[in-house]
């Protein structure tokens, strides 16, 4: 009984250590090349505005392109 418990455990850890490393692999590095070109995925900066809304601007593309989406 103990004998087939010790393998899963062993198997458990090495698949949690591993998920771990990845994640924080592409964290990281996701992280570091944002703050080397200077991206900002939040804005953290309040400034005195009137309004925060930023205008939705759908114009951009044609009509032809929204037909039959989904």
């Amino acid at each position: 009984m103990i004998l087939k418990k010790i393998p899963l455990f062993i198997v458990n850890t090495i698949i949690k250590i591993a998920l771990v490393v990845v994640y924080l692999t592409v964290v990281l590095l996701t992280s570091l090349v944002a703050r080397l070109v200077g991206k900002k995925f939040m804005f953290t900066k309040w400034e005195k505005k009137k309004s925060y809304w930023q205008p939705l601007d759908m114009k951009k593309q044609p009509i032809e392109e929204y037909h039959r989406q989904f």
